[in-house]
């Protein structure tokens, strides 16, 4: 979950080096989960594609660009 305090202060200070596993808005701080089959408001979002995307935030209607970056983690175990 998303700490609206710290989604505030990076909003008024410009400070957007905040990743996070939810998409938020940089002009309103509305923020959303991914899933995959993703919309942000009308904008789907290509969840399994890096790079960037412009996208238009559902509650205050500004366009913002979302950088993308996928890491993907395995795990193996014997089994029993």
């Amino acid at each position: 979950m998303i700490d609206q305090e710290l989604i505030q202060q990076n909003i008024e200070e410009q400070n957007w080096e905040l990743a996070s596993s939810e998409i938020i808005c940089p002009y309103c701080g509305f923020a959303k989960d991914v899933d995959y089959e993703m919309y942000f408001g009308d904008s789907p979002v290509s969840v399994y594609e890096e790079g960037e995307e412009l996208i238009t935030c559902p509650e205050c209607g500004h366009e913002f660009l979302l950088e993308k970056r996928i890491e993907w983690e395995y795990g193996t175990y014997v089994k029993e």
